[in-house]
């Protein structure tokens, strides 16, 4: 999209050769498939809104414009620059360097397309769990729960203990499907950054969790309270994952006591979740962020092996990173570090 027709003519004839090459001065043109486009000053003025509306509607597949400019027009491309273009090249043109140039975009492109049908996959397989396997888990528990009532004279206590085991197995493979759901779905709709006041989602939070806070005689408590920004949602994931995690990995006959407390230092917040549990070994600290990484039986303690790596992608999301400090019987301290005005990027 060139407004002097020689380098028009120059730039065709060059590059013909490894592309198809489309001729484009107008608004229209824009809506045409292509991979990348060449453009100069005047045509990226007089299209620019279309442009950003084509970049935008492509998302999330990465569409390259390269701007041909003068040095006495530089100051316009570096005002467009990562807004609307992505690439400066200045007249006179070193063949090699446009070249060069043309292949980082189109291979950036590519790697785009690739992250986009990766994407597809992953939305694909995340229905699957969230619809199509849920059904028959359930079905699978319901009817061993049947055979159990309906036939409790019929069959011998052995195949009894068979259905209560197929019924755990079923619980477990159902809170396995729901945890890879959550952890494949968080951040889909985007972040969304408001004002937030932990001890609203603290309260909510001991609501939600009733049962398990009761059945534990488990205590939460919040320090003193800081405004901060964030995404409300993902920091309710946050605290609910490190919350239930410790409760479920506290110390036999000893009630849990989770103390949240949060602090401004500079331009971050950091966040800490301490509780009086069993702990971590420190050569594990590493690890506990894996997905599907336990360090005790599911026969001593349940849970899907997902909670903490759903807390790491929560983090990250918001531009943050989180840690753990811990020794085997003296509980853990988890360690949330966010921007006090975190910047996201879309």
């Amino acid at each position: 999209m060139l407004s002097n027709r020689e380098n028009e003519k120059l730039l065709k004839k060059e590059l013909s050769g490894n592309y198809e090459i489309l001729i484009g001065n107008s608004s229209k043109d824009i809506e045409q498939f292509f991979d990348m486009a060449i453009i100069d000053g005047i045509n990226l003025e007089k299209m620019k809104k279309d442009i950003i509306l084509r970049r935008y509607e492509e998302k999330p597949l990465f569409l390259p414009f390269l701007m041909i400019t003068s040095n006495k027009d530089i100051g316009l491309a570096t005002k467009h620059l990562w807004k609307v273009i992505d690439e400066v090249i200045i007249i006179p043109i070193i063949k090699v360097e446009l070249q060069a140039r043309i292949a980082v975009l189109l291979r950036a492109r590519y790697y785009s397309l690739q992250i986009k049908n990766r994407l597809e996959e992953i939305k694909i397989f995340a229905h699957a769990l969230g619809h199509e396997l849920q059904s028959p888990i359930r079905a699978i528990k319901h009817f061993s729960e049947f055979i159990q009532s309906d036939c409790d004279k019929a069959i011998t206590d052995k195949c009894k203990d068979y259905c209560q085991h197929i019924i755990k197995l079923s619980e477990r493979v159902h809170e396995i499907n729901e945890s890879l759901y959550n952890f494949l779905t968080i951040g889909k709709s985007g972040i969304n950054i408001d004002k937030i006041q932990l001890s609203e989602i603290i309260e909510r939070l001991k609501k939600d969790l009733g049962q398990e806070i009761e059945e534990k005689n488990a205590s939460v408590e919040l320090g003193k309270e800081i405004e901060f920004y964030a995404d409300k949602n993902l920091i309710e994931v946050i605290l609910r994952n490190l919350i239930l995690n410790a409760v479920l990995y506290s110390k036999r006959d000893i009630p849990p006591k989770i103390k949240i407390s949060v602090e401004k230092k500079n331009e971050e917040i950091i966040i800490e979740v301490k509780d009086n549990g069993i702990g971590i070994p420190e050569k594990e600290l590493e690890n506990i962020f894996q997905m599907f990484y336990r360090l005790h039986s599911v026969k001593t303690h349940r849970g899907s092996g997902l909670g903490l790596s759903i807390v790491k992608k929560c983090v990250e999301l918001m531009n943050g990173r989180v840690w753990v400090e811990s020794k085997i019987g003296e509980g853990s301290r988890f360690f949330i570090n966010l921007p006090f005005k975190p910047t996201i990027y879309k």
